[in-house]
């Protein structure tokens, strides 16, 4: 069978291509079960802990909007914003209390999951039939509305987002995210992405996404084996002795 390989590989042995596909099977980021627990990482732990004391409270919400002028294929971005859901695993995580503890208890035993696939509703409020000053009275109730929106981190998503039609023209995309799975950095990643996704719905132009290289919860996984606790262990060490002196 070795014609039909790429002339770089039909000369290596059985033995050398059994031991390459190996290395490809390693080095290719593995899609999350949605059986599998991930443990959390401590910045998670805090906010899970937070979000036990009083849950579904909005302190942890990370909100922001983006203004849309221009003719807007709403369908597009509904699907251009569930396609940057279906990409980041973060996106899709849920956090399950461990069997038989007291989930309000602050001493509760959690991991987090990912779900294989979530869809994210985009309601529209049409708010065009507005005159404009009360047109913009509208808009700002419903945008703080929409920034304190109520997760529930066991069920998820944790992502909301909701559409404001100003006119014909000019919309308003308000976004708000649990911050246990979001942060600043992820809102201008999540626009660039649904840009460039919008762009492959609405105007056939290929999204052209890098892959990603790495999952969220693989790399929770990884900061917190023993090894790399004993190390950020060691680094805590060191700057508490310098820090006292």
């Amino acid at each position: 069978m070795s014609q039909d390989l790429h002339p770089d590989l039909a000369g290596l042995t059985p033995e050398q291509r059994e031991l390459l596909a190996l290395r490809l099977r390693q080095a290719r980021p593995q899609r999350p079960d949605a059986a599998t627990a991930y443990p959390l990482s401590f910045t998670q732990e805090q906010l899970w802990f937070l979000d036990r004391l009083e849950p579904g409270t909005p302190v942890y919400n990370v909100p922001f909007a983006e203004r849309i002028t221009g003719r807007l294929d709403v369908a597009a971005l509904h699907r251009a914003v569930n396609a940057v859901v279906a990409r980041h695993d973060a996106l899709r995580i849920v956090f399950v209390p461990a069997a038989g503890r007291d989930v309000d208890g602050v001493d509760a035993a959690v991991t987090q999951r990912v779900r294989d696939a979530i869809e994210v509703p985009l309601p529209v409020v049409d708010l065009t039939a507005l005159p404009p000053a009360e047109r913009q009275v509208a808009a700002d109730r419903e945008s703080a509305a929409h920034a304190a929106v109520r997760f529930d981190l066991t069920t998820g998503p944790l992502l909301a987002v909701r559409l404001l039609a100003l006119a014909d023209d000019e919309h308003l995309l308000l976004v708000a995210a649990h911050h246990i799975v979001f942060d600043a950095w992820s809102a201008g990643l999540f626009v660039e992405e649904v840009v460039s996704w919008y762009g492959e719905f609405a105007g056939d132009v290929p999204a052209g996404l890098p892959a990603l290289p790495t999952r969220f919860v693989t790399h929770v996984a990884a900061r917190r084996r023993p090894e790399a606790e004993r190390e950020l262990a060691g680094h805590l060490a060191h700057w508490r002795e310098r820090l006292a002196t």
